[in-house]
């Protein structure tokens, strides 16, 4: 019986038939889409330094990301050639997406970080590997900077060295987007689910533009609002939002299961 808005771009229609599935009404509003890079002077150094052996460590934040790299750099390297240069680096996976991203280089990696996947839990299994005192480290970005891993790395006396491959933008039309804003502030949503960091970014960029920031942030406290994940709860609380519930396991049909009996039991509660 509630009003579930979401903001999946990549699968809107399995996020709409899985809010139906549980008694949902849904509300579509895809927040964003890649732009992906070319190649240009950082990915034609960073090949360069990989011929070079001058890298010591690589660290793949993302299986999507991973990918784009593999094909962003296909012009400037062959993917066997790459594939033998990174066999000698150390490679740090931050979840299972980043590691099977790799297979089809026949690439495995040397270290993978635990659950819940986040940029933390890759930093600590960097710290436990060794000293990274004067380690050159690349880091595969995704569209968003982790800055706090950057700085902690550096911290650590590592050289890190940014790889992009895609960012985020607006989607072509923000119809949608805009409309969902004016029911958040008009208190006909009664969930917000956000299954990406960067979904938020936007809405709030969006929001920005159409002079309803203000009214947006102090609206949103009253809906529900859900997490996929903890790298995704970790930019909403980083945004100034923090979800009511998440998800323990980072696939969106749990997530959206888990969305139902949170919403049950409030209710019930509240009842």
């Amino acid at each position: 019986g509630s009003t579930v808005l979401f903001f999946e771009s990549r699968y809107p229609d399995t996020m709409e038939s899985l809010v139906r599935r549980y008694g949902g009404s849904p509300m579509a509003a895809p927040s964003m889409r890649e732009l992906p890079l070319v190649a240009g002077p950082e990915h034609a150094q960073f090949v360069a330094s990989l011929r070079a052996g001058q890298l010591d460590t690589l660290v793949v934040l993302t299986g999507v990301g991973f990918r784009a790299l593999v094909e962003v750099v296909a012009g400037l390297i062959s993917a066997e050639e790459f594939a033998g240069c990174l066999r000698g680096l150390q490679i740090v996976t931050r979840g299972p997406k980043s590691t099977a991203a790799l297979k089809p280089l026949g690439l495995r990696p040397s270290l993978e970080a635990s659950e819940p996947y986040t940029w933390r839990q890759v930093l600590e299994t960097l710290l436990a590997s060794g000293d990274l005192a004067g380690r050159q480290v690349a880091v595969q970005q995704y569209g968003v900077r982790q800055q706090g891993l950057f700085d902690a790395l550096e911290g650590a006396g590592a050289a890190v060295r940014e790889v992009g491959v895609y960012r985020w933008d607006l989607p072509e039309d923000t119809g949608p987007l805009e409309r969902s804003i004016g029911a958040i502030v008009a208190g006909k949503v009664d969930m917000a689910l956000f299954t990406a960091g960067p979904q938020l970014d936007q809405l709030l960029r969006l929001a920005r533009r159409l002079g309803a920031e203000q009214d947006l942030r102090a609206a949103l406290p009253d809906l529900v609002v859900g997490s996929i994940g903890a790298s995704c709860s970790e930019a909403l609380i980083g945004l100034g939002v923090t979800p009511d519930f998440e998800s323990e396991r980072g696939k969106m049909g749990a997530f959206v299961k888990a969305a139902a009996l949170y919403w049950a039991e409030r209710s019930e509660s509240s009842g």
